[in-house]
């Protein structure tokens, strides 16, 4: 792709997206039933944050324990040893 239409393309999806995040946020804050509720919604959507990074984090720490368990050779992974049986079927 040219560089100048992947410039245009890019810089008008940019603006769209801003101007649709702005003016939907302004257009959602003007409902009464969510301003008058917006710390309630503030402590969702932290909860909802911190849920979040607590599973990425639970992720990352299970493979990098996985990756020393093997490296230790303390046993084989529960993938091999389903392998293991299909082979000798």
């Amino acid at each position: 792709m040219n560089y100048q239409w992947f410039l245009f393309y890019n810089v008008t999806g940019a603006v769209l997206w801003t101007g649709g995040l702005v003016g939907g946020g302004y257009l959602i804050g003007n409902i009464p039933v969510i301003s008058d509720h917006v710390s309630l919604l503030m402590w969702f959507v932290l909860a909802l944050c911190i849920f979040s990074i607590a599973m990425v984090l639970k992720a990352v720490l299970s493979a990098v324990l996985h990756d020393k368990s093997k490296e230790r050779g303390t046993g084989e992974t529960a993938a091999d040893f389903c392998y293991r049986i299909e082979v000798k079927k």
